[in-house]
């Protein structure tokens, strides 16, 4: 129970967000050859999908009570932010690989993963999740949204080694040091 949204219908309330926000991207057109005007389509974009996913954790803390068990542990700070609450409830959204949306790095740079058509411009093939993970993810969202998980974890244990031997070597500097 804790997982599912209660009040009108608001899966329906977030996914006709979901298709606002995909119908005005789909209107901002293919990727353009200027690099400034293409950067700046890009925040354009991303303001977009912003919005979509601030819809649904707006929709899933409206549509979750007080005493849900989500919502008291995000709340105490024992576990998890209204985020992680959204996303398995609402929407996941725009997943990124180093602050970027998903690069077009196939089919010379026309696609970011074989399960879309080339140049398809919907938000989706970009790494837009429009699922939670209640309702499930399909394959290709699944692989978006470990992409910057990998990432995140990598990083995470690299900089904790770096951290570690930095400290390792300032220590043995001060040994002598009465």
């Amino acid at each position: 129970d804790d997982c599912f949204l209660t009040g009108d219908d608001p899966e329906k309330t977030i996914e006709y967000e979901v298709q606002k926000a995909k119908m005005l991207v789909k209107s901002m057109g293919v990727k353009l050859q200027d690099p400034l005007e293409e950067e700046r389509r890009e925040k354009q974009i991303r303001g977009f999908l912003e919005t979509a996913k601030n819809f649904g954790t707006k929709i899933s803390k409206e549509n979750l009570t007080k005493d849900n068990s989500f919502n008291i542990m995000a709340k105490s700070g024992a576990k998890g932010s209204v985020v992680n609450i959204a996303q398995i409830t609402g929407i996941l959204g725009q997943q990124f690989l180093y602050g970027e949306r998903m690069p077009e790095s196939l089919s010379g740079g026309n696609r970011s993963s074989p399960y879309f058509a080339q140049g398809d411009v919907d938000p989706e093939a970009r790494g837009f999740i429009i699922n939670s993970y209640v309702t499930g993810l399909r394959p290709s969202e699944l692989f978006f949204a470990l992409a910057g998980g990998r990432v995140g974890l990598v990083d995470t244990s690299t900089s904790t080694q770096t951290t570690g031997a930095v400290h390792h070597e300032i220590t043995k500097a001060l040994e002598d040091l009465k």
